[in-house]
């Protein structure tokens, strides 16, 4: 990857920190740890752990698309097209693209894709409309904790 992109993920990465530390219901008590966070994705870039950054990019996406109120999700997608060129429905395509190659091959390859599915399953959980697909994201979470056991 290049330095282009690895920048990228930082400066997102650290966006979102920042955000999270201004934002007025942030419990003064969890500044900390995003402080800390910092420094692990500082570290991260010097260090060119581009597997690093992008997991924490990864679950940015996670907390705007699925656990974000509409309202803050908004304002950080906007911020994030201004700055950075991204665009979250394009995001939210390829993670449904991805959840849906999953299920066709009804194995969990990795820890990433292990963590889309336990993702999507918490976000759609008490949504009636989404049984069908809950049936089946469990199924395949049931299935690959069968195969982690000796």
């Amino acid at each position: 990857m290049n330095i282009e992109a690895l920048t990228k993920l930082r400066d997102k990465c650290l966006l979102f920190n920042e955000m999270m530390k201004n934002h007025p219901s942030m419990l003064k008590e969890l500044i900390p740890a995003y402080e800390k966070s910092d420094e692990l994705i500082h570290e991260a870039f010097l260090k060119k752990r581009i597997s690093r950054l992008q997991a924490m990019s990864n679950d940015i996406d996670e907390q705007v698309l699925n656990h974000m109120s509409s309202e803050e999700a908004e304002e950080f997608k906007s911020i994030l097209k201004e700055r950075f060129d991204i665009d979250y429905d394009i995001i939210a395509k390829k993670m449904k693209r991805r959840i849906a190659h999953i299920l066709k091959k009804r194995k969990i390859n990795s820890f990433d894709d292990y963590e889309l599915i336990k993702n999507r399953v918490e976000a759609i959980y008490d949504d009636p409309a989404c049984l069908d697909e809950l049936n089946a994201l469990n199924a395949l979470l049931l299935l690959n904790e069968r195969s982690d056991q000796p």
